[in-house]
């Protein structure tokens, strides 16, 4: 079974119906409901499924408008890897010239994965010293952070 054939029977089902564009069921088992670029659970529940994941646009769409709409050109990933990504151009500016989507989509798609992937790292490496240094000024006034008190979720019950 094809994975549009998939997407058609789960969109049939009255649980998707409602939710669930035809277009969007393709790209969520296209990408095996994970972010394409770092491989993050897009269903680990349903606040990850409807609000830390999205559709990038692997072409960007302020530059190519005229394939905002198609299907290749959708990703699925989560917000973070999204502005991660930001307006990167996996094409280098030549958008498809006289390639096919099926020639270039996953070339690109590994551009933009090193870019988010170089990117997250360098900003991580720079909030792990921000942290760090949150951590001890809090300690120096004997405040505790939130990890080492009582959990949130015990909090709210």
């Amino acid at each position: 079974m094809s994975i549009e054939d998939a997407a058609a029977r789960l969109r049939s089902d009255p649980t998707f119906a409602l939710d669930w564009a035809l277009p969007a069921l393709d790209m969520w088992l296209r990408y095996g409901c994970r972010c394409a670029y770092c491989g993050a659970d897009m269903i680990a529940n349903r606040d990850v499924a409807w609000f830390a994941s999205t559709t990038d646009h692997l072409l960007p769409q302020g530059t190519y408008s005229e394939y905002a709409n198609a299907s290749w050109n959708w990703v699925l990933c989560c917000r973070a890897c999204n502005s991660y990504k930001g307006t990167f151009d996996p094409s280098g500016g030549k958008g498809l010239e006289d390639a096919r989507p099926e020639e270039v989509v996953v070339i690109w798609l590994e551009a933009s994965k090193s870019y988010v992937v170089a990117k997250r790292r360098g900003l991580e490496l720079a909030f792990a010293r921000q942290k760090e240094r949150l951590l001890e000024v809090m300690n120096s006034f004997g405040k505790v952070p939130l990890a080492a008190s009582a959990s949130v979720g015990s909090k709210l019950r």
